[in-house]
């Protein structure tokens, strides 16, 4: 029993500013919260504490003690009220808004975004969640389980550290996620307890999974963060999501249309559908998204940096090296934007699409049907499962779509090659770019008026498609048996020689090559 438990006598989390130290403290049995069952997966029940709230939650940041029931110590010992700053913090991370404008702003994977949960700003009286300041809590930050008690739910900030300006990014921001996290029922990552007395499995027990953790990367010791200065995460990560959800239910409203996610590679504010969601310090981007269904695409065209994309749920993407967060002691964030894990095998929340930009990007579908475009630059595209559309732009590009149906596109531009891994004769399709091969007419090859044979030479007028069936290679010439010389625009390296055969009808049978707009 440590010293700050004999003086509080209940459940409560005390976070050292400096030092990043918590205690755990036990939690009666209360009436307004409901217990949280164990999962069996650790990375969620490392997370969960054991107690929730059980209907509509209310916050609010009272201006005076009195506003405490009688015997809450913290109300008596240098009570004050918390910044304007704090106040819009918590407005944002609770509920992604606020009516006032000022103060820090990050609009998107606030609590009540991902989950069902009903969050109301109560003011600056009476609620559930209550968030001031006082010497009690010197010189931490702690809060309270969801409770009955009167002190279930407070979140308290020590007077002597300065939390009083928290910018996205900043300590004092992520420090208000954590300690909301614990009013709304998560308990910290790296330490044992909760419903299965369970940390956060080893390989995700750092802040790039949960805010929870006391580790700014994998494998430090939890005895305080060492993060740049806007180097903290700037939402709930996935793991927090995902334990939230467990307690409260996923949210599938949320950016349930056909959403755009684009960031600015000189901010790194983040966009949804052209609208900005709030500036982060430092230019940094480290935040998980979560997207509630529709076809939604990541667009990272306005960069010109070597991107990796990740479409996976539970994975990640890094847009510029120079917007990763530095975590400490040569660590740095292994990407900028983490994508949520599924809830409960629920494909709703998937990234379907992903816009590349001009540097040579490497893009990973998931098992939607993607449509992943690399733009310039020599790229990698990977469809995975799912019937993907493959465009890899100008450039040498490799595309693979793996499993299912996948339409492979090409982009005409004299400077474009692709090396088709793994198409499949009579499954997969390859489709031309109306554009960039210089065609006015879309459909099938023969009403595009292109014709399409077999070998290295073409024997008729007008454009024309060929392929080299002992090189397993496509080759473009724009008119036929002229001048023009045909050009090399993909090849099939992993097509059994002679598997291709090609119909006298409007399509070909085993390689169907329409002229698409794209």
């Amino acid at each position: 029993m440590c010293i700050l438990c004999n003086i509080i006598g209940f459940g409560a989390y005390a976070a050292d500013a400096t030092t990043g130290s918590e205690t755990d403290f036990a939690i009666p049995s209360p009436a307004i919260w409901a217990g949280t069952g164990a999962t069996g997966t650790p990375y969620i029940d490392g997370l969960l504490s054991g107690h929730r709230w059980s209907g509509p939650i209310t916050y609010s940041f009272p201006t005076v003690a009195s506003t405490y029931q009688t015997g809450i110590t913290e109300a008596t010992n240098g009570f004050a009220a918390v910044s304007f700053a704090q106040i819009q913090a918590a407005r944002y991370i609770l509920e992604g808004q606020s009516s006032v404008a000022g103060g820090p702003k990050m609009t998107m994977t606030a609590f009540e975004q991902f989950t069902n949960a009903s969050v109301t700003d109560a003011g600056f009286g009476a609620s559930d969640i209550r968030i001031a300041a006082s010497a009690s809590a010197n010189p931490t930050a702690y809060a309270y389980y969801p409770s009955n008690d009167p002190r279930g739910g407070d979140v308290w900030f020590g007077t002597s550290y300065n939390y009083t300006n928290p910018r996205v990014g900043s300590y004092e921001y992520a420090t208000m996620i954590h300690e909301l996290g614990h009013s709304l029922g998560l308990k910290h990552g790296h330490e044992l307890g909760g419903v299965s007395n369970v940390a956060v499995p080893y390989d995700r027990d750092s802040m790039e999974f949960t805010v929870m953790t006391y580790r700014s990367f994998i494998g430090q010791a939890p005895k305080g963060y060492t993060n740049e200065t806007f180097g903290f995460a700037q939402t709930f990560m996935m793991l927090d999501i995902a334990a939230l959800q467990q307690m409260y239910g996923a949210n599938f409203t949320t950016q349930s249309g056909n959403t755009v996610y684009k960031w600015s590679p000189t901010t790194g504010e983040a966009f949804i559908n052209s609208v900005g969601q709030g500036t982060p310090g430092g230019n940094r981007i480290f935040q998980t998204i979560w997207d509630g269904g529709g076809v939604d695409t990541y667009d990272l065209s306005n960069y010109t940096t070597d991107l990796k994309i990740d479409l996976t749920p539970g994975g990640w993407s890094t847009f510029s090296t120079a917007q990763l967060a530095n975590l400490g002691y040569g660590n740095i964030a292994r990407g900028s934007v983490f994508n949520a894990l599924q809830f409960n095998g629920d494909a709703r929340s998937l990234i379907e699409n992903a816009i590349g930009g001009s540097g040579n990007d490497v893009i990973y579908g998931n098992a939607a049907n993607n449509v992943l475009v690399g733009g310039a630059g020599n790229d990698k595209l990977y469809g995975g499962a799912g019937a993907d559309t493959l465009y890899g732009g100008s450039g040498n590009n490799i595309l693979n779509g793996g499993e299912g149906c996948d339409l492979f596109v090409l982009a005409g531009a004299s400077n474009a090659f692709s090396q088709i891994e793994d198409f499949r004769s009579g499954e997969d399709l390859i489709a031309l770019d109306r554009a960039g091969f210089g065609l006015s007419l879309t459909g099938s090859l023969q009403t595009a008026n292109v014709g399409l044979q077999f070998g290295a030479f073409a024997s008729g007028a007008g454009p024309t498609l060929l392929f080299n069936n002992a090189t397993r290679q496509l080759l473009w010439d724009s008119d036929g048996a002229g001048a023009a010389q045909a050009r090399l625009i993909a090849s099939l390296p992993n097509l059994v020689p002679g598997a291709m055969s090609v119909s006298t009808s409007a399509h070909v049978t085993a390689l169907s090559a329409p002229v698409v707009a794209v």
